[in-house]
């Protein structure tokens, strides 16, 4: 059994908050309100994301030092909200990993993958679900041959 600052403790116990929440198929739907403008619940939850990333990124560069305890739930709940974006079939990103990985919000996490290793983890395994058929060198598997 890991301990309980582990990162698969910390993944296991984030995953069984999400489970706790309400059925995805009614959350991710576009809500559209009487009177009101349409909300799409990825998109909040993708700028949930930036957000907790962004406050990340504040403290560091203010040479603040928030205590790892901190720094690990706001990392956890980057990642949940970026799970929750990956796995809605409403988003509109074709491939996920592609608009994560350079979007800067979460450049001070990617800087920093021995700190952010759940981040880390995420990203990658994201990658794979992504672009299944990548290579071990980092190279695209030919899977079909075109005629010139």
């Amino acid at each position: 059994m890991a301990e309980a600052g582990t990162i698969p403790a910390r993944i296991d116990s984030a995953r069984r908050r999400l489970a706790a929440a309400p059925p995805t198929e009614a959350r991710d739907r576009v809500r559209r309100l009487p009177g009101l403008r349409q909300t799409a619940s990825w998109q909040a939850a993708y700028n949930t994301a930036c957000l907790y990333a962004a406050l990340i990124s504040t403290r560091r560069a203010n040479s603040e030092n928030p205590s790892g305890q901190e720094e690990a739930g706001w990392e956890d709940r980057v990642v949940l909200s970026l799970e929750r974006v990956a796995a809605n079939p409403y988003a509109e990103m074709r491939r996920p990993y592609d608009v994560i990985a350079k979007d800067p919000d979460f450049g001070a996490l990617r800087a920093a993958p021995e700190t952010f290793r759940v981040f880390a983890k995420f990203l990658l395994d994201q990658r794979r679900t992504d672009y299944p058929d990548v290579a071990p060198a980092g190279r695209p598997a030919l899977t079909s041959v075109e005629p010139a």
